[in-house]
């Protein structure tokens, strides 16, 4: 396939899931969530039963900004909850929204580069 054929290709799939994007979901969604629970007990050994029950400690919200996340993604206007933990240790801190979740990693988990972040918003303000 020469490269134009495989551009053409690719945008013709995406303009296809973009207008297709809640039929894809559902004939996908319970293969998808399979998929998440497996990959929740590989890599921080978590059951669905010990997910669920960080999920309703924290009520259901982000640890960080406290917005309302869901343990599906049924409703794609709710952020899903995602396992935040340490790089170092390992150990499951708690469930973060994945905007918090991605923060933390961009401060590689270091609360010296947090709380520096957090006094130049202050400071700047």
């Amino acid at each position: 396939m020469t490269p134009e054929a495989h551009a053409r290709r690719m945008a013709y799939q995406r303009k296809y899931r973009r207008l297709h994007q809640k039929e894809l979901w559902a004939k996908h969604r319970e293969k998808w969530m399979e998929h998440r629970r497996q990959k929740r007990k590989e890599r921080y050994g978590l059951t669905v039963e010990q997910y669920e029950k960080m999920f309703h400690e924290q009520n259901g919200l982000c640890k960080i900004c406290e917005c309302v996340m869901d343990i599906e993604n049924k409703d794609s206007r709710v952020k899903i909850a995602r396992v935040d933990h340490s790089h170092k240790t390992g150990k499951t801190r708690g469930l973060l929204c994945n905007a918090c979740n991605s923060g933390l990693g961009m401060f590689k988990d270091t609360p010296k580069f947090c709380v520096a972040a957090a006094r130049y918003l202050l400071e700047t303000a």
